[in-house]
């Protein structure tokens, strides 16, 4: 009995002795991660719907820091304020802007970082703020709903232009067209025996009038030398 008890403290200690040594572990890497990364505010003016405080933020398609707190902006409630974390070792500076991104099919939403060029000014803090801020830029899905009314008004454009085209009028004329042509194609069935007449006609013809200006040219050139010698 007494041998069990003791196995029973022994495995207790061994386990509390574990559990100290991982939360010990987990606090260090905690705070060396604070340590590591910078804060920094974005105000989108667009919805946020899929984004999630821990969402990943990624530069240029590289994961720099994560999601920290999602709320609006106590100044402007038009405004949501993201607070994300990013890596100390990326360079924000003046140009860097942010925008929201869909993962695929998932509808999972993240940060992207993009702009930041090397010995351009680091992004200073604000008068008013905390942190600094990363300027936002639409997303893709905002720029599409932006551009919407003109894309209508476009395709209005061309419908009303398409209507035009095919009024009553022009839908008369166009008819008229086809019915001489399909006159002439008629006229040009029926007479297609008399066809090849026509031509050697023609081809008759022209050869008479060429050899009638050749013979007026040497007409010409015989009495202007008759008149040269005369």
């Amino acid at each position: 009995m007494e041998t069990n008890a003791r196995y029973l403290y022994v495995g207790a200690f061994v386990l509390g002795s574990f559990v100290l040594a991982l939360f010990f572990v987990l606090w260090i890497g905690k705070d060396s991660l604070s340590h590591n990364a910078k804060p920094f505010i974005i105000n989108f003016e667009e919805s946020v719907v899929g984004l999630k405080e821990g969402a990943q933020v990624l530069y240029h398609g590289v994961p720099v820091g994560m999601v920290q707190t999602i709320g609006l902006n106590p100044k402007n409630q038009s405004l949501v304020s993201v607070k994300v974390e990013l890596d100390s070792h990326i360079a924000i500076t003046q140009g860097t802007e942010a925008t929201l991104r869909s993962q695929g099919i998932t509808g999972l939403t993240y940060i992207e970082i993009m702009g930041s060029k090397e010995g351009s000014a680091p992004l200073g803090i604000k008068k008013g703020n905390h942190f600094p801020e990363i300027p936002a830029i639409p997303s893709r899905i905002e720029s599409l709903m932006q551009s919407a009314p003109d894309l209508v008004s476009a395709l209005d454009e061309v419908a009303r232009g398409t209507a035009a085209l095919v009024n009553k009028e022009n839908r008369e004329h166009v008819t008229h067209i086809l019915k001489a042509v399909d006159r002439i194609s008629t006229t040009l069935m029926e007479r297609a025996d008399a066809l090849p007449k026509i031509l050697a006609d023609t081809e008759r013809t022209l050869k008479s009038i060429d050899d009638t200006a050749q013979a007026y040219h040497k007409f010409i050139s015989e009495m202007d030398k008759e008149l040269l010698h005369s």
